[in-house]
Parts: structure tokens; sequence; C-alpha cells
């Protein structure tokens, strides 16, 4: 088997040094994963040219243990393609060699009797399948359809920017799904209550409310005041007291007393002559003492009534500019019933001034000024609660949207359930339908693998034309076959058209019917009278699922696993070596998925920067396509990119974060911001802003940007944007390592 691949000055690898590619001794599998363009077609076509007949690359090699070992070298690559498909309107025959057999015939009948009768057990269940097929749909539109109510109601509203979903039913109804949660905590908000936080908040330019500094008055230190209910009466002093308490008229004669100095020593009211000592009388009798309390009961109404005025112009106030006291009637009836008990309590008083003699109950104002304070409490409450979430507004925005889904699960909880219940139980019988037709498949297939060994008596290309098309029958593809032409050639035959030619055959079926003719070469030969066991063959694929949908990917994975690495003859001899090279994680996973543990397997990466470097791989560097580009972005920060590698795999990663977590809008504020920061930037932002494909115009040249720029900027955007700690975890990057 191959123990190391020597390279140097081919392709992308270093002109200057060999880059060694070494296999460990126990492992004859290994699957090679990196980026298209790194480099991983170099490594094939390097083994392609050991093989007989084949030119061998300056400065390169392939080291094989035992040294002396003369295997055949098997490697699918374009290369292959073209020289057994491309440009040709046939296809070079594999011969096969088959014993013939006394009970070869019997047998076979056998087989076909079997076969019959799985076949018909499969399209059974084929047919079973299409009616869960259905029944699944059914409860999915009639979900789609449910949940879609929810959304056109608010799709044109306050909350359009959380749901970006277009005329797609699928894509906002898959939202709800990754977004239910767990139940909220308290009672969860209204949609109109959300949507009135939401105004609330304003834009980024939304000022604060001022506080609300109303202080009320102690009313009731007046009110109780002994002054309004005990009479106040002249002195006994004077000769006129014992008339005026027998006739109850002081109050009248202190009214007319402001009179008195313009009379004429005459009675103001009834112009009669007074008598000579009336005046002095009269002083005796509104004495001092007497003044003093009147001035007093005068100066609490005067305060009272003006402090009653103040607050009523200051709460009147509050309710007509703050629509937090203005929104609900709680302050305004309080303020209501305060209002008229104290200005009651002012009139009595002012009343009590003019009748001094007179004594006047005023009512408690405290219980009502109580409810006041209550009521403007709770707007002050929420005018301090508007201007914290203010402060943190997009803490609050964040906030209001996870509310926002909740609520909007909530409201369609029914429908995921049902949904959840329905599709569940319909998936159940799919994949169990689905597993017993995988296993009529491999009957069928390793049945139809037995009656092509039955049905071979001599050498020849026969065989190899059933298996292929048994393999394509297999996997679902009835748009064309191979049959077997004049000369030992493979023609390709379209049903009921006849002989068609390669070229016209989609992408996918040029990858298909190729890759299938290589899995049938590994068994046989393309020479009649020359074929290598499989002891003394070494496979090279490079990437078997270029323009395949994602439906054949595991029927290849699986071909190569069970048809290619667990392959063995009737000695139990298997291929010596098989080596996979992959841009698609997707297929990679597959691979290992189909495989029996890592211990059968190594794995290594294709990375780089100036030139093309292999370093080792763990499976638990496997996850997802962005975490992929994330690796492309630790690579840059070890120095081991170009600085366009690393810049496409930012894109990548902005487009993806940036569409997920709904945040488009910021982040084309950010790109602009930081443009106008740093002029230099605008040709690396415009790139970083187009998607994966974007127009004509996209920046492809980097010439003038290091990997350190791309990496300080990629930063900055996520700095800018408050996601910092995403890009630290995500980069691999420690607390104080800075780029």
């Amino acid at each position: 088997m191959i123990r190391k691949i020597a390279i140097q000055n081919f392709r992308s690898f270093d002109p200057g040094a060999v880059t060694a590619i070494d296999f460990a001794p126990d492992k004859r599998v290994a699957f090679f994963y990196g980026l298209n363009g790194a480099g991983k077609s170099a490594i094939g076509q390097v083994v392609q040219s050991c093989s007989l007949g084949q030119e061998p690359i300056s400065g390169c090699s392939v080291t094989t243990y035992p040294a002396d070992a003369r295997y055949e070298y098997l490697v699918y690559n374009e290369r292959f393609i073209e020289a057994h498909f491309r440009n040709r309107s046939d296809v070079p025959g594999i011969f096969t060699i088959g014993d013939p057999e006394s009970s070869a015939l019997e047998a076979a009948e056998g087989l076909e009797q079997e076969l019959e009768t799985w076949r018909a057990q499969r399209d059974s269940l084929t047919e079973q399948s299409q009616v869960r097929e259905k029944e699944k749909s059914a409860a999915l539109e009639t979900a789609l359809g449910a949940a879609w109510k929810t959304y056109t109601a608010l799709k044109d509203g306050p909350f359009k920017p959380w749901l970006p979903y277009g005329h797609s039913k699928q894509k906002f109804f898959d939202a709800l799904q990754t977004k239910a949660s767990p139940p909220y905590e308290g009672d969860l908000p209204s949609f109109d209550e959300l949507a009135q936080s939401l105004s609330e908040l304003g834009d980024s330019h939304t000022a604060h409310k001022p506080r609300i500094e109303i202080e009320l008055p102690n009313f009731g230190r007046t009110e109780q005041d002994e002054i309004w209910t005990e009479p106040i009466v002249g002195s006994s002093a004077s000769a006129l007291a014992a008339l005026i308490r027998d006739i109850g008229n002081l109050d009248w004669v202190n009214q007319g007393r402001p009179y008195l100095d313009h009379s004429q020593d005459q009675c103001p009211f009834c112009q009669q002559s007074l008598p000579h000592d009336f005046p002095e009388e009269l002083a005796k009798l509104f004495d001092a003492s007497f003044d003093r309390r009147v001035a007093r009961a005068t100066l609490l109404a005067e305060n009272y009534a003006a402090s009653v005025a103040s607050l009523d112009q200051a709460i009147g106030h509050l309710i007509e500019t703050e629509p937090f006291a203005s929104e609900n009637q709680t302050l305004e009836l309080a303020w209501s019933n305060a209002s008229r008990l104290l200005n009651d309590n002012a009139q009595r008083m002012a009343s009590k001034v003019l009748s001094p003699q007179g004594a006047f109950e005023l009512q408690p104002s405290q219980s009502l000024l109580t409810a006041v304070r209550e009521a403007i409490d709770v707007v002050s409450n929420r005018v301090d609660d508007y201007n914290r979430r203010l402060s943190h507004r997009d803490r609050e925005l964040k906030r209001i949207e996870h509310t926002f889904w909740h609520r909007l699960c909530t409201e369609n909880d029914g429908t995921l359930s049902l949904y959840k219940t329905t599709s569940k139980g319909a998936q159940d019988a799919l994949q169990a339908i689905q597993s017993a037709i995988a296993l009529l498949r491999t009957q069928i297939s390793e049945a139809e693998a037995r009656l092509v060994e039955l049905r071979a008596t001599s050498s020849g290309t026969e065989e190899a034309v059933l298996a292929i098309n048994a393999r394509l029958q297999s996997l679902g593809v009835d748009s064309f076959r191979i049959s077997r032409g004049e000369d030992d050639l493979y023609q390709l035959v379209r049903p009921g058209k006849g002989p068609d030619v390669y070229g016209s055959l989609s992408e996918g079926e040029k990858t298909l019917i190729t890759f299938l003719y290589f899995v049938e070469l590994i068994t046989g030969s393309s020479v009649s009278n020359q074929s290598s066991p499989l002891d003394r063959k070494i496979v090279v694929i490079d990437d078997p699922i270029s323009s395949l949908s994602h439906n054949f990917v595991y029927d290849i994975a699986a071909t190569i696993s069970r048809d290619i690495i667990a392959l063995e003859d009737t000695r139990s001899k298997s291929v010596k070596q098989v080596i996979v090279l992959t841009h698609s994680l997707f297929f990679l996973n597959e691979l290992i998925k189909v495989s029996k543990g890592s211990k059968n397997f190594e794995l290594k990466r294709v990375v780089k920067k100036n030139y093309t470097t292999i370093v080792p791989m763990k499976i638990d560097d496997l996850k997802n396509d962005y975490e992929a580009w994330w690796q492309v972005v630790r690579d840059a920060y070890q120095d081991q990119v170009t600085s366009a590698t690393a810049a496409n795999a930012m894109r990548c990663i902005l487009e993806r974060f940036f569409y997920f977590t709904t945040s488009q809008g910021k982040f084309k504020e950010a790109m602009d911001k930081l443009a106008e920061q740093d002029r230099s930037f605008h040709a690396l932002g415009r790139y970083l802003s187009h998607h994966s494909h974007g127009d004509a115009n996209t920046l492809t040249d980097f010439g003038e940007y290091d990997v350190n720029y791309c990496l300080i900027k990629f930063k900055a955007v996520f700095d800018e944007l408050g996601f910092t700690e995403h890009h630290r975890v995500m980069a691999g990057l420690g607390l104080a390592i800075e780029p």
C-alpha cells in the first residue's frame, strides 16, 4: 500500500520544498477534506501518474510497502472521465471472468422467482410510502395555512423587521418550530402590548422623559386647625359687647369697620349719628387678639387655596403632556375627587375669614390625596421604567423580540402540537417503510449480482452492463442505461429512443454513469486477458458527487463503503487501499457514518495559503459548513491561508450569521460606518457585503490587503454590532489575544 506521497513544484504545491503526505500503516482507508482550489486533485493526479503507461510527474513520487509490490492504480477524476467518456460515442467495455457451474441454470431460475416476489413487495411498499408522504404533506399544508393567518395579520405592522419571510409559508413555519421555547414566566403580553412597548422605544434618537416631581402639600395640618370650628368674638370690655352679643351681628359690624373712617361720625349702614365714644368702644370690641386670629385664619385660607391651585395646575399639566398619565383615568379620577373636596374646604375657609364668629367643619383630604399620590407614583414608576428601558434600547428590543416569538408560538401552539403529532406518526411509518425497502433493495441487488455471476460462463463484457444497469435501477434512474455494442464497446441508450451520446446527459447523470462504470472497473478489467486481484489494486476517488443532488450523496457514500472499501473476492481479499478526496462536509460525514468507526480510516485536511499543505484532522473537527468557514478563519490566525481564501470565508460567515440573526440592516450600517472610519476598507467592505454569488463587479483582487488586515476588519464588524464574544469563541481566540 502507499505509505507516502511526495509532491514538489506541481500545481499549488511548494516549488522549493517537498510536501510529504504520510499514511498510517494500519489504516487502508484515508479521507481527505479541503475547499475547492486547495490542491486535492493534484494528489490524485500524482497517484495516477504511477499507473502503467502514464508519464511520471517531475518532482513527485509515491512510496509503497513493500517497495517492490506492483499495484494497479485506479483513479476516478476528470482525466479518467476524459479518457473513457468525453468526446466519445462509445465506452470501453469491462471484461469479467466467470466459471461455468453445472447448477447455474437451476440457481438462476430460483433467484428469478425470489426477485419477482421481492420486487412486488418493494412496489407495494413504495405505494404505501407515497400514501404516507401525502399524509405528511397534507399535515404540513394544514399547519402552514393555520400559521400563515398569524403571519399575514402581523407582517406589515410594527413587527415587520422580525418577520422577513416574504411569501414563504414554509420559512415562517420553520422559524416557529425553531423558536418554540419553554413556557413564558409570568403573564405573556399581548401583541398590542408588545406593539405599545415597541412604539415607546421609538428610534435611536428618542429622548428620555423628564422625571415626575410633584409634591403633595400637607393639607391635613391646616384642615385640623381649631380656628375653623371656634367662633372668633370681640372683647367683653367694650360697652358694645353686650348689645352685639344679644343681636348676634358681630360679623356684620366687623365688615363695616373699614367704612367708619369715611363716615363722618355716622353709621356706614344707617347714616345715623354715632355716640361720641363709639370709635373707642369699637376698638375695645375688636382688640388685637381678635385681629390676630382673623389674620391667621386669612393667611391659612390663602395658603391653602394657593396650594390647591398650584397642585391642580401641576396635575393638569402632567395629564395633558404625559401619555402614561392620560392613557388611563386613574389619576384624573383620583384628582377629581380630591380637588372637589379641597376646593370645598378652601371655600369654607374663605367663609370663615368673612364670618369669624361662625364655626366651619372641614373634610379631611388625606385618604383622597393618598389615592392621588398612588396614581402619581404609578405614572412616575412607568416613566422611570421607560427611561431605564430606553437607556438599554438594544437589549430591550431583543427582549421584546424574544417575547414576541413566545407570543407567536403560544398563538400557534395548537397548530404546532397537532403537526408534530401527525407528522411524527407519518415519519415513523415512512422510516419503517423505507427501512423495509432498503432491505429489499439490498436483497434485490445481491440477487441481481448473483445472477450476473451465474450467467457468466466465460470472459465477456455483458456482466458489467447488467451490473451498471442494476445499480442505475436501484438508484431510481430510468432515463438511460448502458447496452453492449459491437467490438466489446458500450453505448448509452435512452428508453424508447435508442442510442445516445455522453454529451446528452445532464451533469448529474454524467457523474452517476462515470462513477458506476468506475466501480465496476474495480472488479473487472478494460483488457480481456488481464485482471489484477483486489489486493493489488489501489483506488483513489476525487470528488465523486460533483453536480449530484443530495438525493444521491448517501447512495454514493454507501457504494464506496459497501462496494469498494468492504469489497471482497472469493479469496476474502479486499482492495489494498482506498483514498477519497472531497470538498463536501456533508458527503464526508455520510462516508464516516456508513464506515465502521474511526479506527478503520484516517482523516486529513488540505489547506492552502501560498502553497498547499496537508494537516491531520479529527472527527470532532467535522461539524457543519458554517463552522468549516470559521476553521478557515482559525487557519488565517495561524497564517495558513491566503487573503483571498480568508476573505471568501469571512464573506460566507457574515452572510450566514446576519441572515440567521435577522440583522442584515444593522450589518449594512456597521459596514458603512467602518468604511467611513477607514477609506481603505471600501473595496474589502464591498466584497464582504456581497453574497456568495455576487455580481460581476465583486472584488476578486486582494493584492492590496494582507491576511492580518482582513482579520482586523472582520473582528471590527462583530465588535460594532455587539457580537464580540461570538467572534472570540468561533475564531478560537483567548481573552487576551487580538488579531
